[in-house]
């Protein structure tokens, strides 16, 4: 699959969460059946690009994992 990254300004998690979900919404009226797996990271201090993306897949692979089982 492809993944895409997203960064949101100014944003908290529970933004982040509810952007997510709205993007869900979208999908399965635009493509009924497909699915995507989220990631999230906040930026901590001084993060590198690395360390904030490296956080955001541990996520998305947990996110993944949990989909797989509950299906």
């Amino acid at each position: 699959g492809d993944e895409f990254l997203f960064s949101l300004p100014g944003a908290d998690m529970a933004t982040a969460e509810l952007r997510a979900h709205e993007f869900g919404i979208i999908l399965n009226e635009e493509a009924p059946g497909a699915s995507a797996s989220v990631g999230y990271s906040e930026l901590r201090g001084n993060d590198t690009l690395d360390e904030i993306i490296s956080r955001a897949e541990i996520e998305l692979v947990k996110s993944r994992r949990s989909r797989v089982r509950t299906r």
